[in-house]
């Protein structure tokens, strides 16, 4: 019990993030993308599925997304 605490905040991953297109989406841009699994609209840049960043918004649910 004399554990130290951890200041611990919790992630939203790129693939549950509002800001994420899988490259399978019909709306991905073309091309050749094996080593990525999408990209973030919001800061365009690609990502993979467990990737995460400090602006990670939750999907509301489903596959609806919303524009900041």
């Amino acid at each position: 019990d004399n554990a130290p605490t951890v200041d611990a905040v919790e992630v939203v991953r790129c693939k549950d993030c509002n800001f994420f297109i899988d490259k399978e989406d019909p709306t991905f841009p073309a091309g050749k993308w094996e080593s990525i699994d999408g990209i973030c609209w919001r800061d365009r840049k690609f990502t993979c599925h467990d990737d995460y960043c400090s602006c990670g918004a939750k999907m509301a649910g489903g596959d609806e997304r919303w524009v900041d």
